[in-house]
């Protein structure tokens, strides 16, 4: 799945009128997807030389917060498994013309 559609759906689930389906899906936003996405727009601000005084203010912290907890950044996307790299697209494409597609095995 595609990070936007993880989010939307853990969105569905938070606005959810089960209370359990809510409590885990916000649990797992804040837990694993909020940490991840706030490493990712400081890194991108960085990118942009913008100085930790001006990402700080804009989320609330300090200058020196910030330096300190985002002094390495980088930004990190998760891989997406619907994208393929030029290379297994080339080697599917090599696979499909030898006529085994129809033979791939299926995992369940």
């Amino acid at each position: 799945m595609s990070v936007r559609t993880d989010l939307d759906s853990l969105l569905d689930d938070i606005l959810d009128d089960d209370p359990r389906r809510a409590l885990i899906a916000f649990r797992k936003l804040t837990k694993d997807e909020l940490p991840w996405m706030e490493q990712r727009v400081v890194a991108l601000a960085r990118r942009e030389d913008w100085n930790w005084a001006r990402i700080g203010r804009l989320l609330g912290r300090s200058r020196s917060a910030m330096q300190q907890r985002f002094k390495y950044a980088r930004i990190k996307l998760r891989p997406d498994p619907y994208l393929l790299t030029r290379a297994q697209e080339v080697a599917l494409a090599k696979y499909a013309r030898r006529g085994e597609a129809e033979h791939d095995p299926v995992a369940w």
